[in-house]
């Protein structure tokens, strides 16, 4: 009996799965960035709607921003740390779907038949930065302190940082086969 062939739309060639992961990386930065932007925008103009209180009564505006202040560094203490983990955690089902996809006729297929995982991996742990960069950038919205601003510019460098290139992949896919090959047999 034969292997079920993988469902879903496969890369035709490694240069266009590559361009198509550069360009979702890419949006990921450009949208914490921009909407960081916008937010530092509407504080510079004035146009950032603060909390008011009445005269005489405790400011409710620092416990909201103690409050957010808190569930942002528990989001990084959470999410942050789970992404160095995201990679690894493909790398096996990606070398045994290289092996699978191993043809005569085609030299790309084992690549092809991993970049699928590589790409996902990429996404995940992008988009799990991506929220936590946004989040920041809402706090800043909510509470008028522009220093939450910092969490997107250290979420865009994160993102930068894995920004996706074929050597980064040939690694990932190096490792992919030679860890599959060890659990395998």
């Amino acid at each position: 009996m034969s292997p079920i062939p993988p469902t879903g739309p496969r890369p035709t060639t490694m240069a266009g799965a590559m361009i198509t992961l550069r360009i979702m990386h890419l949006a990921f930065m450009a949208g914490v960035g921009l909407f960081a932007v916008i937010v530092l925008v509407l504080q510079s103009t004035g146009s950032m709607a603060t909390p008011s209180t009445p005269p005489n009564q405790p400011s409710g505006g620092q416990d909201l921003e103690l409050l957010l202040g808190i569930m942002l560094g528990a989001y990084a203490l959470s999410v942050l740390p789970a992404t160095a983990f995201i990679l690894p955690a493909f790398r096996k089902k990606a070398g045994i779907a290289a092996a699978d996809a191993s043809s005569d006729d085609d030299t790309d297929a084992p690549k092809l038949g991993a970049i699928g995982f590589y790409t996902t991996a990429l996404l995940l742990r992008a988009a799990m930065v991506e929220g936590w960069g946004l989040f920041g950038a809402v706090v800043a919205l909510l509470t008028g302190n522009m220093l939450f601003l910092l969490v997107p510019v250290v979420a865009v460098a994160l993102i930068g940082m894995y920004f996706p290139s074929i050597s980064r992949f040939e690694r990932f896919y190096t490792d992919a086969l030679d860890r599959a090959s060890r659990e395998t047999f």
